[in-house]
């Protein structure tokens, strides 16, 4: 119990550090802010390119917020993460941020705790899936986005129709392509193996799904005509 009530304390002064961190580091920037906003470190790698190429423009300093404090490794050499928890501080935070871009992978801005602020002039959207928005995300999680980088065609007119649909504010949609792809492919080995399989089913909350009812049966099958094969979980 003292273990849990000593983390929940270390938690809140993490937090409460990572704000007072920001807010001096933000006094001190003069060129245009671009913040990032991670959820947890299984979200880095959605925008570990984007950064990147952001990071070499001397005419922008980039910022990247984690609520997760085993995502504060370095981004580059001059990128520290800051770890704003996802409690009271987090909430200060974002209700009076002010930047140029703020960018994120998490959706219904504006509809949980996560408010807009007036003092962001732009806020970015990045797809971590590549599934259809209709089929996936709730009603409305990506209205208050100012603009959102489309993985392909499908999601770009998908937003499109339900602008005109419910009568929505335009946003700028750009079709990017699936950027965290870009990162896969400059790390692919080649390895002409055919004998190896990933199995990689995705998260469900129901109870029954895929990974629940079929994974062990799958895999046994799969070893059974000689392929290796490896399993990964989703992060969650």
């Amino acid at each position: 119990m003292w273990n849990k009530v000593y983390s929940y304390h270390m938690t809140i002064f993490s937090s409460l550090l990572g704000y007072l961190i920001f807010l001096k580091k933000i006094k001190s920037i003069k060129n245009k802010k671009v913040i990032f906003f991670s959820e947890s470190k299984n979200y880095r790698n959605y925008f570990i390119n984007l950064i990147n190429t952001l990071s070499k423009n001397d005419q922008i300093t980039v910022i990247y917020l984690t609520s997760d404090y085993n995502d504060m490794e370095l981004i580059e050499q001059n990128i520290k993460p800051i770890f704003i928890g996802s409690g009271f501080f987090r909430l200060l935070l974002f209700t009076f941020l002010k930047c140029d871009m703020l960018i994120m992978t998490l959706t219904d801005l504006g509809n949980h705790e996560i408010k807009k602020s007036k003092n962001c002039k732009n806020y970015l959207y990045i797809f971590h899936s590549l599934v259809s928005i209709h089929k996936t995300y709730a009603h409305g999680a990506f209205d208050n986005f100012d603009t959102i980088l489309t993985n392909g065609e499908y999601q770009k007119t998908e937003l499109e129709y339900c602008e005109n649909l419910y009568n929505l504010p335009k946003k700028k949609i750009i079709n990017t392509g699936y950027i965290y792809l870009e990162k896969l492919k400059s790390e692919k080995k080649n390895n002409k193996d055919s004998k190896k399989i990933l199995f990689a089913p995705s998260w469900n909350k129901l109870h029954k799904n895929l990974f629940n009812d079929y994974s062990e049966e799958i895999i046994n099958e799969l070893i059974s005509k000689n392929y290796s094969v490896t399993l990964r979980t989703h992060p969650e």
